[in-house]
C-alpha cells in the first residue's frame, strides 16, 4: 500500500500528537477537510524547530507503519460522520470517540502512543525516516 506524505502527515495531526482527546470550542463548527487542514497549520505553527533525531528501530519502524494503517482506517471510518456533523457538541464527541479508537489501534500494534508521537513529529524533518516509513506502507 503506498501512502503520500501529505496523507501521512495529514492523518497524524488528525490524531492530534497526544494521548487525550480534545474538545472543539462551542460557536466554531468547522467541516472535515477545512478542520483537518486549520489542524494541520495548528500543528505546524506549534513546531517552531526540529525535535531532536534519534535514531529509530527497525521493529519500532514496522510498528509505526502498522500502527499508522490501522489509524487511518478509523480516520476513514469516521469521515462521513465528521463531514456531515455541524453540531460543535457532536462534533467534539465524535472526535472523541475517533481519537480514542486510533489510540486503540496503535496501542492494539504494540506501540506505545509515546513512541508513535515521537516518531511522526520527526517525520517532517528526517527524509530517511520518511522513505523508510513509505517503503513499509
Amino acid at each position: 500500500m503506498k501512502t503520500s506524505m501529505k496523507t501521512l502527515l495529514v492523518a497524524i495531526s488528525a490524531l492530534g500528537l497526544s494521548a487525550t482527546a480534545t474538545a472543539m470550542p462551542e460557536g466554531e463548527p468547522q467541516a472535515g477537510a477545512a478542520q483537518e487542514e486549520q489542524q494541520m497549520q495548528q500543528s505546524e505553527a506549534m513546531q517552531p524547530q526540529a525535535p531532536a533525531q534519534e535514531d529509530v528501530s527497525q521493529e519500532e519502524l514496522q510498528k509505526f507503519a502498522d500502527a499508522y494503517k490501522e489509524v487511518e482506517k478509523v480516520r476513514e471510518n469516521y469521515a462521513s460522520e465528521t463531514e456531515s456533523t455541524q453540531d460543535p457538541q457532536e462534533m467534539a464527541e465524535v472526535q472523541m470517540n475517533m481519537q480514542e479508537e486510533m489510540i486503540k489501534a496503535v496501542e492494539d500494534t504494540g506501540m506505545d502512543i509515546g513512541t508513535y508521537n515521537k516518531i511522526a513529529q520527526m517525520i517532517p524533518y528526517d527524509e530517511d525516516l520518511r522513505s523508510q516509513i513509505e517503503k513499509l506502507m
